[in-house]
């Protein structure tokens, strides 16, 4: 398995970066589906929802795994070092990121499927309350929430009682702005608890060993299509889905033997919260360009729209960490904090 080093030193795994990348091109995909099947791209888009059902029951949960796997460690080892970090690099860019949404949001609302009209002060309580961007706040609340059990208590006990309040949310007892994070809490610890081993995994060396991994996936990509045409949408299923189809994109991901494939999904995961963060508003830019303006066949150019929402962040990512801009997705350490 290769493995690179970050700058703050810690090791960097290729497959998990590989893994990221085949996570947020699912996010950007769904996303763009659901854009264009509200706007009646897809005839009735029965076909369209059934797929972007199936990719909402683990794009995100993959996410959650990946944070577990990557934050365990600090987390126990490093907790304050391990809150700073995360409001540097969630909190951070989720407020700064927010409030450029909402700053601009009087010029692309006319752009938009369904535009809210909220005023500065409600913009501001969603944003406040995770309502605007469901995804960073529930991640660095559930982080926050979670660093001292995850350092003092047995990972074992953890996931029981994540899967015992998940269980009481979903029939008894609602938990209002924290449900996502209920709701996710159980991938992040399942993540937490095979950390050791998942991080040991390596990418497929033989023909044989690709074989392997790819049969694995498609049989577990099956076997959740299966069950989600005989049960329906469900919180159980949302939980089996998380699971099984995050580790069907592990093994698919581990099957990858091709050098530039796996440069390329390694480089795209790298840039995953620029691409989040900003695929929105390029999506909407190669929309209007294309479908407006051009007058493209709205069917023929959704594979334009996603490849632009993925590039264009990607390239600002880029540019914006060469030009000394990177603080627009990650505030840099203290450089004399010492970190506890």
């Amino acid at each position: 398995m290769r493995r690179e080093v970050q700058q703050s030193g810690s090791e960097r795994i290729a497959w998990i970066d590989s893994a990221k990348g085949i996570g947020i091109t699912l996010v950007v995909f769904a996303h763009v589906l659901g854009g264009a099947n509200g706007r009646g791209w897809f005839g009735d888009g029965e076909a369209a929802r059934t797929v972007y059902d199936y990719v909402y029951l683990f794009h995100m949960p993959l996410f959650f795994l990946i944070s577990g796997i990557l934050g365990v460690e600090s987390m126990r080892t490093r907790p304050l070092a391990t809150l700073d970090s995360r409001i540097r690099g969630i909190a951070w860019p989720y407020v700064l990121w927010g409030l450029i949404g909402m700053a601009i949001l009087p010029l692309i609302s006319r752009f938009m499927l369904s535009a809210p009209s909220d005023g500065v002060s409600e913009g501001l309580w969603k944003l406040l309350t995770g309502q605007a961007s469901w995804f960073l706040w529930t991640l660095f609340v559930m982080e926050v929430l979670l660093i001292v059990p995850v350092a003092r208590a047995p990972l074992s006990l953890l996931v029981a009682c994540s899967l015992l309040i998940y269980a009481i949310s979903t029939k008894y007892a609602p938990f209002g702005i924290f449900s996502p994070v209920v709701r996710n809490a159980p991938f992040f610890l399942i993540g937490c608890i095979f950390a050791s081993h998942i991080r040991e995994l390596r990418s497929a060396s033989t023909l044989r060993q690709s074989a392997g991994f790819v049969v694995t996936g498609v049989l577990l990509f099956a076997t959740l299509a299966l069950v989600m045409s005989s049960v329906g949408q469900s919180e159980l299923l949302y939980l089996f889905g998380g699971i099984i189809g995050s580790a069907a994109t592990i093994a698919c991901t581990l099957a990858i033997r091709g050098r530039l494939l796996q440069r390329a999904l390694q480089s795209v995961g790298m840039g995953s919260l620029a691409i989040f963060l900003l695929h929105p508003y390029f999506q909407g830019i190669a929309r209007e360009l294309l479908i407006t303006f051009a007058k493209f066949d709205p069917r023929f150019s959704f594979a334009f729209i996603v490849l632009a929402a993925l590039v264009g962040p990607w390239i600002t990512w880029q540019l914006a960490s060469k030009f000394g801009l990177g603080w627009l997705f990650r505030l840099p350490p203290h450089r004399k904090a010492k970190l506890v």
